[in-house]
């Protein structure tokens, strides 16, 4: 028997969620074949560190690492506008299911 069933939740911050996207999109970039898919992860993950590194509730050097991160993205996505600085962020946790594989 599964002691993990697919449907377990997770409740996450706000920017632990962007985070935990950011992290997939670039294991999805890594994985893919298709070079279209690959641009289209690139602009979403770019604009995802382009939030985080803007966050308010990440220590300092952590979003000075996430701006590294994105200028390495940036040119791997290539030209686009950045996300507005009024972007507020809001402090209710999100539920996000858990995925069979991670175990």
């Amino acid at each position: 028997m599964d002691s993990h069933p697919a449907d377990q939740e997770y409740e996450l911050s706000g920017a632990e969620a962007v985070l935990a996207a950011t992290l997939a999109l670039m294991t999805g970039h890594a994985q893919s074949a298709c070079a279209s898919q690959q641009t289209w992860m690139a602009h979403k993950i770019r604009t995802h560190l382009d939030l985080l590194c803007r966050h308010p509730g990440l220590s300092l050097e952590l979003r000075r690492m996430i701006h590294s991160l994105y200028h390495h993205w940036q040119v791997l996505a290539g030209p686009s506008h950045s996300c507005p600085s009024s972007i507020t962020w809001s402090h209710t946790p999100y539920r996000y299911p858990m995925a069979s594989w991670i175990q």
